[in-house]
């Protein structure tokens, strides 16, 4: 009996516990008795589906949502006024086996939690790796003023988002970002079951800035295409434009001669073709264009129209937009006049160049950077890793994949105003890397760093197609593909193909370009993990090697104290401060001025000779010039960085054999030891100033220096000048004798001067002093400056 009692309250616990799994989840009704979206289109059944959405219609107001995705953390449905995922109501059944909400913020990708209401009947569970889920929700929610609870009853329609990750949950069980994929559909009324939709895979889009869409961030321009089932092309455009927004086709990248299609105020299209030798519009007859729609809607233009492929009437302006074809996007805009035709002028609102598109491919290529899929559909990089959630508040991010081709498709975004760069490198170092910079003139280029130094050296842009990129908001961002490899013979270009393996390089800078669009020297860098690019890994930083970053410091601060601190003390006291305390002798029985003069001068060569040694280490021997543009301040500064090394080596060795006082080539000497000491003092003061010097586009050739170390080192030098004319002055005006100041290398006179000098001794001692305080105090701060000047390349 208790046997018998036991099975039957099993029993009626395992008929009354929902129960969902792949065969009750079915597309059985699809588009009759509920709306479907699914992913990708071929997918035979939700348990086969990456996504899987569908949602029936409630007599009391509500809808259920049944909703799958192959991944075991969670599996989300976000509403969409604007088409991204910003700003979206988001809804995600996780591994927890609950329902949780939240809301995409309008800046950067992170979640923010939403009390879960109107949701109720929600069923959980987690299936061979899958997660599957059924729950209700109200479309609307009478008596809440939550704007973030989006109204799903009549006449509203929102577009359907959907995401996955395989990512840890947050310690509350709330969704981290999605980074095994998203998928965006249509647009959908959650009110009509007769609807089952896929992704459409015709369709292709272009959008500037990139990633832009919704409220908080319009774009500038936007074009997406589709095939009609007429082979002809279906194009949908919007500017923010007063007088019209342009679509052109290039076939060499730039305006002149491109085929454009212009829909202006006048609520029409108009085609024109600009002149190979100005921007002016030549205006072409509209063929081959039906179904025109124009209308302008706050302040922008928005139309669309269907366009034939090809036509068979020998106009060679008219683009073959069929396979085989290739054309750069160029949109332009203007919110001044039409001419009195309707025609368009000049785009004085802007313009903006896309990748390079064949209009009859169907695989959409990525048109923004996005997280989706790291670790298994492709391979990441992030920066900082421990708190970058995403592509849009990374540092750096680059992901890569593989196309049909075995190309592979680059993915590169990172904070930064001029551009941001993905280097390969064969020895984990920048020196010898295959260099690809997105920048902020919306282009793509190529450069390898030199062995040497970190100068780059300009190489052709070959092997890449498809790319775009977007400087908006401090960030830049872009996508390329690039060939494998090259049968050309180019050993800069390196082989991605096989199982080679590189180093992750990124860079980036906010200075400035060389007038020619390329690079010059990086910010900030990262050097990420070796990887082969054809395995999807998800990687993190090195930890920084600070080794040349401490060379460099070193370098500097012993040159600052060899030339501001020693060499300033020795060279003054050896002019100035002879026939002050003429009696006091020290060492070896020599005027205090010549032991102190010999004592600091030494001091100095030998600061030198090690700073010299130590930058030859970190730089790997000597820098080279920029190639085919201006020396830069690096190269100066080596240069006279080695003249003041061997003036500082000659002079001591000349001093040990000095010809004797009174000796017919002792005054060649004292005038080749001065004007050889002095001239050292000089270079080397200025070659401190190159290394400092943080004006314009020359900035510090020691990352992290800051901007007012240079002005410390003017400071000082006005100091010294100053004092210089000073004690001058002073001599010349009491100097009333030419006794002689020489001191021999043994024996003879005493060192003393053979006549007194009647000056004022005191005032040039209490000078002399005073610089000394400040060349010391000065020197102290320019080195702790420079000691702790931080690593930017983290």
């Amino acid at each position: 009996m208790t046997m018998a009692l036991w099975v039957i309250g099993l029993c009626l616990v395992v008929m009354a516990t929902p129960i969902i799994n792949a065969e009750l989840i079915t597309p059985d009704g699809c588009g009759i008795t509920k709306g479907c979206f699914h992913y990708p289109e071929k997918c035979a059944s939700p348990s086969s589906c990456s996504y899987f959405l569908s949602w029936t219609v409630e007599a009391d107001g509500s809808n259920i949502f049944e909703m799958t995705g192959n991944v075991g953390t969670y599996v989300a449905v976000g509403f969409s006024r604007s088409g991204a995922m910003r700003d979206s109501d988001v809804y995600a059944c996780t591994k927890n086996l609950e329902v949780v909400r939240s809301r995409n913020l309008l800046e950067g990708n992170d979640n923010e939690p939403r009390p879960l209401k109107g949701v109720s009947d929600v069923d959980v569970s987690v299936i061979d790796g899958r997660i599957e889920c059924r729950f209700k929700r109200q479309m609307l929610l009478t008596d809440d003023k939550d704007l973030t609870y989006y109204d799903l009853s009549e006449g509203n329609s929102y577009t359907i988002i959907m995401a996955k990750s395989g990512i840890n949950l947050e310690d509350d069980g709330n969704i981290k970002f999605h980074y095994s994929g998203r998928v965006q559909g249509p647009r959908m009324s959650f009110t009509r079951v007769d609807q089952s939709e896929v992704l459409p895979p015709a369709a292709r889009s272009f959008k500037s800035p990139m990633g832009c869409g919704g409220p908080s961030e319009p774009c500038e321009f936007e074009v997406t295409w589709k095939k009609n089932s007429d082979g002809s092309l279906r194009f949908d455009m919007s500017g923010n434009a007063e007088s019209y927004v342009a679509l052109g086709f290039s076939k060499s990248g730039a305006m002149a001669d491109s085929d454009v299609y212009a829909c202006t105020s006048n609520n029409v299209v108009v085609r024109s073709r600009n002149t190979m030798r100005n921007d002016n519009d030549k205006n072409q007859p509209l063929k081959g264009v039906s179904d025109v729609s124009v209308s302008t809607v706050n302040g922008g233009i928005e139309c669309s129209f269907t366009r034939q492929v090809s036509l068979d009437d020998n106009d060679d302006t008219f683009f073959n937009l069929g396979p085989g074809n290739s054309y750069t996007i160029i949109m332009s805009k203007s919110n001044s006049f039409l001419w009195g035709d309707g025609n368009i002028m000049y785009h004085f609102g802007g313009k903006v160049q896309g990748p390079v598109i064949s209009f009859s491919d169907v695989a959409p290529p990525p048109m923004m950077p996005d997280a989706g899929g790291c670790g298994t559909t492709r391979g990441c990089f992030f920066e900082p890793a421990q708190s970058c959630t995403g592509p849009d508040n990374c540092d750096f991010f680059v992901s890569w994949a593989t196309n049909a081709a075995n190309d592979h498709v680059f993915t590169i975004s990172g904070k930064a105003k001029t551009y941001v760069a993905l280097g390969f490198s064969k020895s984990g170092k920048m020196m010898d890397s295959d260099v690809y910079a997105c920048t902020n003139n919306n282009e793509v280029v190529r450069s390898r760093n030199t062995v040497r130094n970190q100068n780059n050296k300009d190489e052709p842009l070959k092997g890449i197609s498809d790319w775009s990129v977007s400087a908006v908001n401090g960030r830049i961002e872009c996508t390329f593909t690039r060939q494998a490899s090259l049968n050309d013979g180019d050993s800069t270009y390196y082989d991605l193909s096989g199982t080679n393996r590189y180093t992750i390089i990124m860079s980036r800078s906010n200075g400035f370009l060389w007038p020619d669009g390329n690079i010059m020297i990086h910010t900030s860098r990262v050097i990420g993990a070796e990887v082969s690019f054809n395995e999807f890994t998800l990687t993190e930083a090195k930890p920084p090697d600070n080794t040349k970053l401490f060379l460099q410091k070193a370098h500097g601060c012993l040159m600052i104290i060899a030339w501001v601190g020693f060499a300033s003390i020795g060279i003054t006291i050896a002019r100035y401060m002879k026939h002050v305390h003429p009696g006091t002798k020290i060492c070896d029985k020599k005027p205090v001025w010549f032991a102190v003069h010999r004592f600091v001068m030494v001091m100095a060569f030998l600061c030198t000779v090690a700073a010299f040694v130590i930058i030859f280490i970190s730089v790997g021997g000597f820098v080279d010039p920029i190639q085919g543009r201006r020396i830069d301040t690096r190269y100066i500064h080596a240069i006279l960085g080695t003249i003041v090394t061997f003036l500082a080596i000659i002079n001591p060795i000349m001093a040990i054999f000095r010809p004797h006082p009174g000796t017919p080539r002792r005054p060649i000497f004292n005038w080749a030891h001065w004007g050889v000491g002095t001239s050292a003092h000089v270079l080397g003061m200025v070659t401190i100033c190159f290394a400092l010097i943080n004006i314009g586009k020359t900035k510090p050739l020691i990352q992290g220096i800051p901007s007012f170390l240079f002005w410390v080192m003017i400071v000082y030098i006005v100091a010294h000048i100053t004092t210089w004319i000073m004690l001058e002055l002073k001599t010349r005006f009491f100097k009333n004798t030419g006794a002689s100041d020489d001191i021999p290398l043994k024996g003879g006179d005493n060192g003393e001067p053979q006549a007194a000098f009647k000056e004022d001794n005191k005032f040039k001692d209490m000078t002399y002093r005073l610089y000394i305080f400040v060349a010391v105090v000065l020197a102290v701060v320019m080195v702790i400056i420079v000691a702790r000047a931080k690593n930017n390349n983290m």
